[in-house]
């Protein structure tokens, strides 16, 4: 009992493990915190980049009379890789919205074909099927999205 008593402060080698550990929480806060920040930004990209395209897939709904029909399958609607694919897809988009491409080299493209809706022998008319194909250099590399929609002539 009296050895609780004899205790007059606390020593240097206390004091140094307590900011040992205090450091220690303090780095994985903020390395938590600039993880979570870093994951914020990359949905905020991936939400633009979503938001951008159903903007698109929008307007091609409201203008498919506006829109060149492709008579026969296209090599837009047959490349499989991204290297095939990569120069067909003539819109650049950014977080702020999609354009024509120019020729100027820009991270995300976006293309699309419309084709009159066929399955075997049959063909719908009024009916278009539209094939929507997008990549981004950072958000998804050396793969792209593909969309596939029907859109009725008004």
């Amino acid at each position: 009992m009296r050895f609780c008593f004899n205790n007059k402060g606390i020593t240097l080698v206390e004091n140094i493990v307590a900011f040992a550990i205090l450091g220690a929480v303090l780095l994985v806060v903020v390395n938590g915190i600039s993880f979570i920040d870093n994951e914020k930004k990359v949905q905020a990209e991936s939400y633009s980049g979503e938001t951008i395209v159903l903007s698109l897939i929008e307007s091609i709904r409201a203008n498919i009379h506006l829109e060149k029909i492709n008579p026969a399958p296209d090599p837009f609607i047959n490349a499989r890789t991204i290297r095939d694919l990569k120069n067909q897809l003539h819109l650049c988009w950014t977080r702020d919205g999609y354009f024509p491409r120019n020729n100027q080299d820009c991270p995300g493209r976006m293309g699309y074909s419309i084709s009159t809706l066929t399955t075997g022998a049959a063909v719908y008319r009024g009916l278009y099927k539209v094939t929507l194909r997008v990549t981004h250099d950072t958000l998804f590399p050396n793969r792209f999205k593909n969309y596939e929609f029907i859109v009725r002539d008004p």
